[in-house]
């Protein structure tokens, strides 16, 4: 079992390469956020959480780490009463794509100006032409 730890003044390069005071390396994090489905510019129900980050230290992938990860990040969705867990993956990272998909998470249509998926593109300034949304219902997630 791995113990994950929350390090937010570290940007995801420093947390992922990070000795730990007891020796341990960090080989994970997880960043969650509710605060983008509050956003006046998307039509989104609010009762969501968008995945922010997930990063895996490239030693440590194919471990099932990320897979726990996702598991915290439903967890952490249901504390909040959340219908959905959203991202967002450039559309050339192949790895990632697969394991959301494996994962689950649904492919958002972000062609039409008025799809969910570009909308929260677009509001928080990510380009939805070089990136897919995702999503997962959070009540019958399992990874």
């Amino acid at each position: 079992s791995w113990d994950f730890s929350f390090q937010p003044s570290l940007d995801v390069r420093e947390m992922l390469c990070q000795k730990l005071d007891d020796g341990q390396t960090l080989v994970g994090m997880l960043e969650c956020s509710t605060a983008e489905f509050k956003l006046p510019t998307h039509s989104l129900d609010i009762n969501n959480v968008y995945l922010v980050a997930l990063g895996i230290h490239p030693l440590c992938r194919r471990q099932g780490i990320a897979s726990q990860l996702l598991d915290a990040a439903n967890e952490y969705a249901k504390q909040k009463e959340a219908r959905a867990l959203w991202l967002h993956v450039e559309n050339d990272n192949q790895n990632a794509i697969h394991f959301y998909q494996a994962a689950n998470f649904t492919r958002q249509d972000s062609s039409r100006p008025d799809s969910h998926g570009r909308q929260l593109a677009v509001s928080l300034g990510i380009n939805p032409d070089l990136h897919i949304s995702f999503c997962r219902d959070v009540a019958t997630a399992t990874v």
